[in-house]
């Protein structure tokens, strides 16, 4: 995963989160035309999180 510009921190966290059952969701937002940012927030009000941004509860 760092190869792909995911940090030392979150490929530990997702590693972790994948091993206990966890899905790892990717966006290469350069071909879906969105910004990185746009489709972060997206993953993350869809329950989406990182070892830095805690996950929300979805309604």
């Amino acid at each position: 995963m760092t190869d792909h510009g995911v940090s030392r921190v979150d490929a530990s966290y997702y590693e972790g989160r994948i091993n206990e059952g966890g899905v790892f969701v990717s966006v290469d937002t350069v071909g879906a035309g969105v910004a990185s940012e746009d489709a972060a927030d997206v993953l993350y009000r869809s329950g989406g999180h990182t070892s830095t941004r805690a996950k929300v509860a979805s309604a």
